[in-house]
């Protein structure tokens, strides 16, 4: 059956990723996955691009610093789930490029903007219920890519947790 062969899905996730220290941002995705009917289960090809910023502003009294920092990574890897009714608990392990923009300011003069790129890994684990032409997901990982340079070091990923739906478009 060509329906039950191949399946190509887009979805939409939003959630948070924290080194579990001073980097905590927001975190938006967008995914396509292709993947085909194994005997059990689903095995296929993923990629995501997301989006996460971060801001912080220090003050002693006599000095003020601010930093900015955007973070854009972007993964491609494989990905496997096995549906149990409507439920599809899923893994992912994908390789990561972490394109990081950074702007440091003292007292109110404006700092350049740096772009740095930090390779990694991102694993996820998650769950996925079927519900009309897709499906809710929620899923927990660990995205891991380190950035030393004169502005950041240090872990730019961390602790992944996100939520979204994904349409089914067959």
């Amino acid at each position: 059956d060509a329906r039950r062969a191949a399946r190509w899905r887009l979805g939409l996730g939003f959630g948070l990723i924290s080194n579990l220290g001073a980097l905590n941002t927001p975190r938006f995705a967008l995914e396509s996955s292709l993947v085909f009917a194994l005997p059990r289960g689903w095995l296929g090809a993923r990629v995501s691009v997301g989006v996460g910023w971060a801001t912080q502003d220090i003050s002693d009294g006599t000095a003020r610093a601010s930093s900015r920092l955007v973070l854009l990574p972007i993964a491609i890897g494989a990905h496997y789930e096995l549906p149990l009714g409507r439920f599809a608990p899923y893994v992912s392990l994908a390789f990561l490029l972490s394109l990081v923009a950074t702007k440091n300011a003292v007292d109110g003069e404006p700092g350049q903007t740096r772009v740095d790129a930090a390779p990694g890994l991102l694993a996820l684990g998650g769950c996925a219920m079927a519900i009309g032409p897709g499906a809710l997901f929620l899923e927990a990982g660990w995205q891991q890519s380190r950035l030393e340079t004169e502005q950041v070091s240090g872990l730019v990923g961390g602790l992944v947790l996100s939520g979204g739906f994904r349409l089914d478009l067959r």
